[in-house]
């Protein structure tokens, strides 16, 4: 399990959730308040001002007000109040609960006449800063990144249903049970087969992780998921790594780690939706690598918050 270093400053809850970033970041350090691409949904979407720590304004549904979202932190409970979400948002969230996917406590639809939206009550979930964590913690956790996203959308398909919008921001990382889980399903829809998928407006979803047939015809499927979710893996490997080259004590090895786990990030995220695969020898890979990690840890305790 991991074990390096202090909780609040490896898994710093963000201190705001503006939109993820399209290209390579500069620093491993930079956290998400620093992501500037728009996400597109229909309008346009506003940041918010910032507010006091670990309870923040979040520019993540369609909205005329300067706040689209707010989050409360209560005990390990995160309490997201989403003005610009649709009332189905909660219902989809339920029935996609399983692997990799954030657990929903609770849901509340609000009438119009209170200005409308959702409160959802999910599992506290955090970002990642890799400058807090040693290099045998670095490769767990992306390790674990690969499994627990494809074993959302696994979950995901079983449910029948697409999310259309995951990115850095909505796959984040849950100290609790020491892995990755999905959230946000502000943009996600129903499909009767979610190989095929269904076709609705194109571009909806944040820019740079928006799948090409998705931006160019408005098809959206599990390959457009699986496309996503290796876009969203390169940005956290270049985070990554960005990480490593700072360290000379780093193991040569370790870029081969890196290696591998880039070559399949871009497997998912080939142009052809068919060939956008994991073969039952990567699973097998991924899992070896993650139990090498985990038998590496200078400590098998969960880290627990303060």
């Amino acid at each position: 399990m991991l074990s390096q270093g202090d909780v609040d400053d490896a898994f710093p809850y963000p201190t705001s959730f503006g939109p993820p970033p399209s290209s390579r970041p500069s620093t491993a350090k930079r956290p998400h308040s620093q992501r500037t691409p728009s996400k597109k949904s229909g309008s346009p979407r506003t940041s918010s001002s910032g507010r006091p720590p670990r309870k923040r304004g979040r520019s993540d549904g369609p909205s005329r007000t300067r706040q689209a979202a707010s989050v409360a932190l209560v005990d390990d409970l995160a309490v997201k109040h989403k003005m610009g979400s649709a009332a189905e948002e909660p219902a989809l969230m339920r029935d996609s609960q399983g692997d990799g996917v954030a657990r929903l406590f609770g849901s509340i639809v609000l009438p119009r006449s209170n200005g409308g939206g959702v409160v959802l009550v999910e599992e506290c979930l955090d970002d990642v800063d890799f400058g807090q964590l040693s290099i045998n913690d670095i490769g767990l956790v992306l390790v674990r990144f690969f499994i627990d996203g494809l074993a959302a959308l696994g979950t995901l398909s079983r449910a029948g249903i697409v999310h259309r919008d995951i990115n850095p921001n909505n796959i984040m990382y849950s100290v609790a049970v020491q892995g990755w889980r999905v959230t946000d399903f502000d943009l996600a829809c129903r499909v009767d087969d979610p190989q095929t998928g269904v076709e609705l407006r194109p571009g909806a979803g944040t820019q740079g992780y928006i799948a090409p047939e998705a931006l160019d015809a408005g098809v959206y499927s599990a390959a457009s998921d699986m496309w996503s979710l290796g876009r969203t893996a390169a940005y956290f490997l270049s985070c990554a790594q960005d990480e490593v080259w700072r360290r000379p004590d780093a193991p040569h090895k370790f870029d081969d780690v890196l290696c591998h786990l880039e070559m399949i990030a871009h497997n998912m995220s080939a142009r052809e939706p068919a060939q956008r695969t994991v073969s039952p020898s990567v699973h097998e890979f991924l899992v070896d690598f993650h139990n090498e990690f985990q038998q590496n840890a200078a400590d098998n305790g969960f880290i627990a918050r303060r």
